[in-house]
């Protein structure tokens, strides 16, 4: 037997049409939007009597109002559950995921609909693939408090969702990619009047995470006993203590000497981080030569100039010439907003760029790298997972080591 019930949002009421089930369950079948009572309970005379009218308005929830319902219940949660800080992120990550598929309806989603979205993500903002995992968690949330919370079963198989654990590995780095970058931010620190020097030295020798190291203040620093206090980002969970080697103790006292602040890394947050060490890595690259496509087969020198100035008009290219876009995004964008005549050549193109983008870095490839060294150079695995603080070293061994291929031969060369 069916039946109709409201729920309060912002003033208003938005009625549902629901089917009740054993044990306190209910069925949620359809979303009738802000209609009166009247409206409801003809609704539901049509549904008691067999006459069940399929719209495309009304067959579900879309996922806009899902958001809504969603938003207010996770935000009763603030003081109790979840801090303000975890509130304003699940909303700022979700409401880029709603802006795009927020019209359609809960028993439309479709895996193929996840793919677009991570493609249109990639295009649009420029994101990598875990800042894509992180929007895209937020939408399973939504899901399974409808699924779980409101006993809406019509819902697609949300677990089976391309959300989790279809991220790229982090990449490394080995030892002379990163003296390369170390080297080149001493001269940049100058131009973008921050220490970013200190902060990649500090990244490499201390394998902290990118979101604790905005919280270290010089105080945790014991440059006497030769140790450092990390500070946890989660206020609920304990810190604990890392070594300080000769090398960046050097470095820090130095700058200890020259200090603005309380704080040892010159970024507040780890996107401000993040952002100077892509400017660094775009400050690295060479440009792109304005006749750079004549190799292709039947373009010419005068073609090529305009290849490059369209490349210049998508975006793909800074009016220097250096890439702007990662390789992937390039991938991504399809036509490069070529015309129809050089679309065609557009693969070629795309090989032509590629020599230019240089090395793609972010701060976690700084802890994924040094424990990769560390382990390359015989360093024990427990001393790796001790540094990284792991508490289980198969999360060292599965996540964070990546035995290279020069490697592998050399551990086998000779002994089969």
């Amino acid at each position: 037997m069916y039946r109709v019930v409201k729920n309060p949002y912002k003033g208003k009421y938005r009625w549902f049409v629901i089917n009740n089930l054993p044990g306190g369950k209910r069925k949620y079948i359809e979303s009738l939007g802000y209609i009166t009572k009247t409206q409801a309970e003809k609704r539901l005379s049509e549904y008691n009597s067999g006459i069940q009218k399929e719209t495309s308005h009304n067959k579900a929830l879309t996922l806009r109002e899902a958001w809504d319902d969603y938003t207010e219940y996770y935000e009763t949660k603030i003081g109790t559950e979840i801090t303000e800080g975890t509130f304003d992120t699940y909303k700022i990550n979700s409401k880029k995921v709603i802006e795009m598929i927020g019209d359609l309806h809960l028993n439309e989603l479709r895996r193929k609909d996840i793919e677009k979205l991570k493609v249109a993500f990639r295009i649009k903002y420029n994101h990598t693939n875990t800042t894509i995992n992180k929007h895209l968690t937020e939408l399973k949330k939504i899901l399974e408090y409808m699924e779980e919370e409101l006993g809406w079963f019509e819902c697609p198989k949300i677990k089976r969702l391309p959300v989790s654990g279809t991220e790229n590995p982090t990449p490394t780095f080995n030892k002379t990619d990163l003296e390369t970058l170390i080297s080149a931010s001493i001269d940049y620190s100058a131009i973008l009047r921050k220490n970013l020097y200190l902060y990649l030295n500090f990244m490499k020798y201390t394998s902290v995470r990118a979101s604790e190291v905005s919280w270290i203040k010089w105080e945790d620093v014991n440059f006497d006993e030769d140790w450092i206090f990390i500070r946890s980002a989660d206020k609920n969970k304990p810190g604990g203590y890392i070594p300080l080697v000769s090398s960046i103790k050097e470095i820090l006292l130095e700058a200890y000497k020259k200090r603005s602040d309380e704080y040892v890394s010159p970024f507040r947050k780890s996107a401000y981080a993040n952002s100077a060490i892509k400017r660094l890595v775009f400050y690295l690259r060479k440009p792109v030569e304005a006749i750079a496509f004549t190799s292709v087969e039947g373009i010419s020198k005068s073609q090529s100039q305009e290849i490059w100035e369209q490349l210049k008009t998508k975006g793909v290219l800074h009016r220097s010439g250096k890439i702007i876009q990662t390789y992937s995004s390039i991938k991504e964008t399809y036509n490069l907003g070529l015309s129809i005549s050089f679309a065609k050549h557009k693969k070629k193109i795309i090989e032509i760029l590629k020599p230019y983008l240089g090395m793609e870095i972010h701060p976690k490839m700084f802890r994924t790298s040094t424990a990769t060294i560390l382990s390359d150079e015989g360093v024990e695995l427990s001393v790796v997972a001790g540094l990284l603080r792991h508490r289980n070293i198969q999360t060292t061994h599965r996540s964070y080591v990546k035995k290279g291929v020069q490697v592998l031969k050399k551990a086998i060369e000779g002994k089969l």
